[in-house]
């Protein structure tokens, strides 16, 4: 039954606009039939021709056009809040009639957290086939899987032609990067203090062993086989790319099975935060490495392609319950960490004093008269929220300071309109 109802909807040609015409042009045929009223007669037939050639016009074109084939070009990332962004869709060399456009619409659900969806939909148009831009305007980061249909309208919007079957289209948003001064203190040198202490003469002959013929002459620590009198060969085991490895933890936590808006706000931006961190380490210290915990797992970020595709990884992770986590649970212990976490993070007391032999730098979100955030940053129609936007969720008022260790705390403010 669905699937014929589809069907009707998708064959019958007349637009809202087009069917209230129809209906307006048969009752003035019917006014001017009793009345004999001819202005009421000339409208009416007026609006049947118009409708009439319209809709000749249009199929003629839709049996032209039923092999048309709309192709996406996906090689573009998508940020959230950030305007001006569409998604290009080629159909070749493909020309309509003078009153018609080519459109593409793309619509349905958008999953910004767990159990909050919102309803997209946005449509672009051309008069030829060569390039239908489709813009794309999202509030915060996720994923939707979107159907994409190809249609020919006229330009007075009185007539539409599905062309084709529908297209699935799926798009990733990622966090944006934050446009000012990332707000992290970041210390190079205290962080990587304890990995760059010169090895003692003990330390190096522990990482050596003796020559052995057939060892490359650079591998030879010359310096160290004067001293001892004896041909020695570096081994380390501690590579120099491993001196410079940074621990990270990303912690998307929440009591909570349902995100409410100030949830979803508050992981956006640290999202936005982790990610911004992370560029401006890599782009200060290229030769710097990341190990980065989430509650996925763990992974070694080393390039820019990687922090690429972390990114868009990053964009499709939502909060998890507390002990649910898929990763390793168990973190490695290191001379320094950096936290980033929410108000929601009801175990990051236990976290703290688990590794209290560390030094951490916790960056968090809190609720607080602080920076101010539009829950929708415009008002555009196109990405439309449900009746979870109405939800409430409790968060922390403060976050735990660790001892020996840096808070930096950004607090946030929802704004709903």
């Amino acid at each position: 039954m669905k699937q014929l109802a589809k069907s009707i909807y998708r064959g019958y040609p007349l637009t809202a606009t087009g069917t209230l015409l129809l209906v307006a042009s048969t009752y003035l045929l019917g006014v001017a039939g009793g009345t004999g009223n001819l202005y009421a007669f000339i409208f009416s037939v007026t609006g049947f021709l118009a409708l009439i050639f319209l809709v000749a016009d249009g199929y003629i074109q839709k049996f032209r056009f039923r092999h048309a084939t709309p192709v996406l070009d996906t090689h573009h990332s998508v940020f959230a809040r950030l305007s001006g962004q569409a998604q290009a869709v080629h159909l070749g060399d493909q020309k309509c009639h003078y009153f018609y456009r080519f459109h593409f619409l793309i619509r349905g659900p958008f999953a910004a957290g767990r159990h909050a969806n919102f309803s997209f939909r946005a449509e672009g148009s051309s008069p030829d086939g060569s390039l239908i831009l489709v813009p794309l305007n999202f509030p915060y980061s996720g994923r939707g899987s979107f159907q994409g249909s190809l249609l020919l309208r006229d330009v007075f919007g009185l007539v539409r032609f599905y062309l084709g079957e529908d297209e699935t289209v799926d798009i990733t948003v990622e966090a944006p990067l934050f446009p000012e001064k990332t707000p992290v203190h970041f210390q190079a040198a205290s962080s990587m203090e304890s990995s760059r202490k010169m090895l003692t003469s003990e330390e190096e002959k522990y990482y050596m062993r003796e020559y052995i013929p057939g060892d490359r002459l650079k591998d030879i620590n010359w310096k160290s086989s004067i001293r001892i009198q004896e041909l020695v060969t570096k081994i380390s085991p501690i590579s120099p790319e491993q001196s410079h490895l940074l621990h990270l933890d990303f912690r998307a936590f929440n009591d909570d099975g349902m995100d409410a808006p100030e949830a979803i706000l508050h992981l956006n931006y640290l999202k936005s935060w982790f990610l911004s961190f992370l560029r401006v380490v890599h782009r200060d210290h290229p030769d710097y490495r990341f190990r980065v915990r989430t509650p996925l797992g763990s992974q070694i970020l080393e390039t820019g392609d990687d922090l690429d595709r972390f990114s868009r990884e990053l964009a499709l992770l939502q909060y998890f319950l507390p002990g649910q986590e898929t990763g390793d649970p168990d973190a490695p212990r290191t001379g320094e960490r950096f936290v980033f976490t929410t108000a929601y993070d009801s175990r990051l007391n236990s976290f703290v004093q688990e590794h209290s032999a560390e030094r951490l730098n916790i960056f968090g979100t809190v609720r607080g008269p602080g920076r101010e955030v539009r829950f929708l940053p415009d008002w555009d129609l196109s990405c439309l929220p449900g009746f979870w936007m109405f939800r409430r969720q409790k968060a922390a008022a403060t976050l735990p300071a660790p001892a020996g260790g840096n808070l930096v705390e950004e607090k946030l403010r929802l704004r709903l309109v």
